[in-house]
């Protein structure tokens, strides 16, 4: 008897608490051990972003009708749980900005949006799969069916690690995904957030007066512990690399051992561990980035992304031979696409300029040479990639460039895209650049600007040396 009393008695206290506070009965017997409250019923505490445009009272946070934007949690995630209750008006739509920068869209630049949305609304009965609640927006579709009705609560779980994402809606899993593996997107748009490991926690506000509660969180790995993990990661293959005669050109915290143009302003700096242009130096001659020591023949690794397009650009289509394919009128014929456009100077010389871009050939392209009609057919047409190997705009890729005297190999993210070509009259020594293109002419963007990213810099001196080069061709 004293048992069914202190069961009814329970119930009663459940009962008579707010809901705000409680949630549902389901939620009340999860375990919630190692939970931390977000949101602390009352105000903007412990958020940043457009505040000004979203409410926060009676323990509930929601956007303005018509206003919105990212808010987001001061604090910074890795792996975690995230538990939240919301509510839909009729037609409704929100989301989740996981691994959010803490600017811009959360959908493209966090690693991704979970979708919430009036899925049976009429205006969206035709939208792709992947747009509808608890999507990877764009990315992954979720299992329909599941949600309750405008005007009822819902409870929601999203668990990420690593690059794997669940959501769980009301008890069912409806997405268990991994990111890392996703190739195909909406609208072949990039998503160039998709690999970040770590980011704020966000609600995307769409002008929808979507409410959340009961938002608390769980780290299942820190940002202190994912440091030290890729920290102690980066010492092994450094130490490594160092072993195989590879050394840094680029230490992940400042400009040394590069000549930053003179006037330049700031444009060339480090972001997050990167060396970061925004095409935009000051300098008034030269605007790009090269280092302060010469080099002979050597290996050289970086990595690059080209971080945006400022819009569409006709790019020529080039021939094997390294001419522009033109049509039966000599008409250049071209592809209208994003574009962007940076490139690795080999030597100090501009002739031997590797290009980053966007154009229908691919990256690997040598443009002072293939371009250059008055070289011998064999230099030009060695000058066109074999294959187009970039990865899509906004993700990193990889080069792996050899150049032994004259001859030049390239390897794009595993692929052999150039193979022995000789560049006649480069110089014997030189140093490495970093390329300007394009930027704000006349309060305009070009087309082909260099908003670029370089990372992950070593080369290895193969002057001296009867070690041949290593081998890392993967044959498209």
């Amino acid at each position: 008897m004293l048992r069914v009393h202190f069961h009814l008695l329970r119930l009663a206290v459940i009962l008579l608490l707010p809901t705000a506070v409680w949630g549902d009965a389901r939620a009340e017997t999860d375990d919630e051990t190692g939970f931390r409250s977000l949101y602390n019923g009352r105000d903007f505490t412990g958020w940043e972003g457009p505040t000004h445009a979203w409410e926060a009272a009676d323990g509930t946070l929601n956007p303005q009708p018509g206003r919105g934007g990212t808010v987001f949690t001061t604090d910074q995630f890795a792996d975690f749980i995230v538990r939240l209750e919301y509510r839909l008006p009729p037609g409704g739509n929100n989301g989740l900005a996981i691994r959010y920068p803490g600017k811009g869209d959360g959908a493209y630049l966090g690693m991704c949006e979970i979708q919430i949305l009036d899925d049976d609304f009429p205006k969206y009965a035709d939208f792709d799969d992947r747009k509808f609640t608890g999507a990877a927006y764009n990315m992954v579709a979720p299992e329909r069916g599941h949600q309750n009705p405008p005007g009822e609560w819902n409870d929601m779980e999203v668990r990420v690690e690593g690059s794997t994402i669940q959501v769980t809606l009301n008890g069912h899993k409806i997405l268990d995904s991994d990111l890392g593996t996703v190739t195909e997107f909406l609208a072949d748009k990039p998503h160039p957030g998709k690999d970040r490991t770590c980011g704020h926690f966000g609600l995307c506000g769409h002008g929808h007066a979507v409410e959340f509660r009961n938002i608390r969180v769980k780290e299942l790995k820190t940002v202190e512990q994912l440091e030290s993990v890729s920290a102690n990661a980066s010492a092994h293959a450094e130490s490594a690399a160092k072993k195989d005669g590879w050394r840094p050109l680029f230490n992940g915290v400042d400009l040394t051992g590069w000549k930053v143009p003179e006037g330049d302003n700031g444009h060339w700096q480090v972001v997050d561990g990167v060396i970061d242009y925004d095409a935009q130096s000051e300098a008034p001659k030269s605007k790009n980035l090269w280092t302060t020591e010469k080099f002979g023949d050597f290996e050289l690794r970086l990595g690059w992304r080209l971080k945006e397009s400022k819009g569409d650009h006709a790019m020529p289509n080039i021939l094997p031979s390294g001419d522009y394919e033109r049509d039966a009128k000599g008409k250049l014929v071209t592809t209208l696409a994003p574009n962007a456009d940076s490139g690795v100077l080999l030597r100090g010389y501009g002739k031997a300029q590797i290009n980053i871009w966007c154009w229908p050939c691919g990256s690997g392209e040598v443009y002072g040479y293939r371009s250059d009609t008055k070289q011998p057919p064999e230099v030009r047409q060695a000058c066109v990639p074999l294959t187009r190997a970039d990865r899509p705009l906004g993700e990193w890729n990889e080069y792996h460039i050899t150049l032994r005297g004259d001859v030049l190999n390239i390897d794009l993210n595993g692929k052999r895209v150039i193979r022995d070509a000789k560049l006649p009259g480069i110089p014997p020594r030189g140093p490495i650049g970093l390329q300007h293109h394009g930027g704000i002419k006349e309060g305009k963007w070009s087309t082909s600007s260099s908003l670029v990213q370089f990372c992950d810099i070593w080369i290895r001196d193969l002057s001296n040396s009867d070690s041949s080069p290593s081998n890392s061709e993967a044959h498209p």
